[in-house]
């Protein structure tokens, strides 16, 4: 009995001094260990953070191409044109009329002479060499063989989309500002006598508003794996040596665009990334030439590789105490509200070596301090 009570006394005492040791009173309870969910979270921060800015610019090919139907094609020494094909009406001769730019606006009323001055009743003898003096006039009906141009113009984008993300979905609207820079339209067929197409262009800034959904289907350690759809509309200004506008929209109708492409991110942290985004862009529009009745499909079809950044609104602030040295998402005390403890490119709750893999004496900043701490 005397053993046991001994006993007790003892392990009274125990208790005694290791809550002294603590610093904590005897019978102190210490209260519960908060939950993140019971922290105070700004509402408004909360729904801003399901959106996302996206800004990249990058480098895009784009490929021009258009057919000749039932147009009679001419080329002489100094001028292309072309005339409309009407049925049981025979070929134009002596001085005509037709359209000289079929692209990006109709220009009317450029004449050439098909009068053969040299024309003699019996077959000429054929020319001994090739003499390009002699070869400057060519023609050539359509109707029967499709005349095909071919352009691959360069173009500077910049772009901005606005995402709204819920779960591995996201949907929203943005904008690109394009500056696009021509090259001449080459014939896919009598190359070698054919001259290239000239179209009155200079470098054209376009614009495209679009609206835009995805789906990130894969993830893989710090990358993600989106793949986007855009359509929208697209619009060409700018003007000729700053006289008339590059393309005439009284004559011109353009569809929609549409682009699909894959956008892979780097996760910096949940509010920062770095992306990579190659896309296909495919539109098409039509010039109307009125004075002769017809209209020239024109399709443009461009390759995007861009690159920028994206940011997510922090769903929390910064934490305001300036001495505060805590990397993770906390609470002070006497404070309900939880802040994070880094910039919006680190990672708020870092594992070891995320936020720091390498030493501060080893960075480039340090590099010539003989003290780096």
């Amino acid at each position: 009995m005397k053993l046991f009570k001994l006993i007790f006394i003892l392990f009274g005492v125990w208790i005694l001094c290791a809550e002294t040791a603590l610093g904590q009173k005897p019978g102190f309870v210490p209260p519960p260990r908060r939950k993140s969910s019971d922290l105070y979270r700004n509402p408004v921060r909360v729904m801003l953070n399901q959106f996302s800015i996206t800004g990249t610019t990058g480098y895009g090919l784009a490929m021009y191409s258009h057919e000749l139907n039932n147009v009679y094609f001419y080329q002489s020494q100094s001028n292309q044109i072309i005339v409309p094909i009407v049925d049981g009406v025979p070929a134009p001769t002596g001085v005509v009329a037709g359209n000289s730019n079929w692209f990006n606006r109709s220009t009317y009323g450029d004449t050439l002479d098909l009068t053969n001055y040299f024309e003699v009743p019996y077959r000429p003898l054929d020319e001994p060499v090739f003499n390009p003096e002699l070869r400057r006039e060519f023609s050539m009906a359509t109707d029967t063989m499709p005349l095909k141009f071919r352009s691959l113009s360069h173009s500077i984008p910049i772009g901005v989309v606005v995402h709204f993300n819920y779960l591995n979905f996201r949907a929203g609207a943005g904008a690109t500002f394009e500056r696009q820079y021509f090259t001449s339209f080459k014939p896919t067929t009598f190359k070698e006598t054919i001259r290239p197409f000239e179209p009155e262009v200079s470098p054209v800034f376009f614009q495209r508003y679009f609206a835009t959904v995805g789906y990130k289907f894969y993830d893989f350690w710090s990358y993600s794996f989106a793949g986007e759809a855009q359509i929208g509309v697209l619009r060409g200004g700018g003007k000729i040596k700053g006289e008339q506008p590059i393309y005439d929209y009284a004559v011109i109708q353009r569809g929609a665009f549409f682009n699909l492409g894959i956008s892979i991110e780097k996760n910096l942290s949940e509010y920062f990334r770095v992306i990579v985004k190659p896309s296909f862009d495919y539109h098409t529009f039509n010039t109307n030439l009125t004075e002769a009745g017809i209209s020239i499909p024109h399709k443009q079809q461009t390759f995007f590789i861009q690159a920028g950044v994206s940011i997510n609104i922090p769903d929390i602030r910064r934490c305001p105490l300036p001495s505060c040295a805590i990397q993770l998402k906390h609470a002070h005390n006497g404070n309900n509200e939880i802040v994070r403890g880094q910039p919006i490119h680190k990672h708020q709750n870092p594992v070891m070596g995320q936020n720091h893999r390498k030493l501060f004496r080893y960075k480039w900043k340090n590099r010539n301090k003989i003290e780096p701490y």
